[in-house]
């Protein structure tokens, strides 16, 4: 599934599993909804509390677009999405998705362009 970008439609580079767009756009708009839970399900278990801080964008949201996917070398599916937020600000993510038992879920996330993560401050602690 790759040629010639459709007006409206994703464009497509490398053999991209439909049924990942379909996951992907969903997941643009559970973003955008702010839907927190369908949002988590997407992410690789082991990896929720690093891309919770991988990225960042602006609040609240009002939509979502799927912009781009593409198949990676190492076999990954890179997918880019534009969200909106409510005063006309924009931020694309680049999200990174891998085929596990349980099916496509993210492993990695970044803004476009690259962001550094954000960290909580860690002090000392009492214990």
């Amino acid at each position: 599934m790759t040629g010639q970008p459709v007006p409206g439609q994703p464009e497509i580079a490398g053999p991209v599993p439909a049924e990942l767009v379909a996951i992907a756009e969903r997941h643009g708009r559970a973003v955008a909804a702010g839907d927190d839970a369908a949002t988590l399900a997407d992410f690789r278990p082991d990896r929720t509390g690093q891309l919770l801080g991988s990225a960042r964008l602006p609040g609240p949201l009002v939509a979502s677009r799927l912009l781009r996917l593409e198949t990676e070398p190492d076999g990954l599916v890179a997918v880019f999405i534009r969200y909106t937020a409510d005063d006309g600000r924009e931020t694309v993510l680049r999200s990174r998705w891998v085929r596990l038992d349980q099916g496509w879920r993210v492993t990695q996330v970044r803004n476009v362009p690259d962001t550094p993560p954000v960290l909580t401050a860690a002090g000392p602690r009492d214990d």
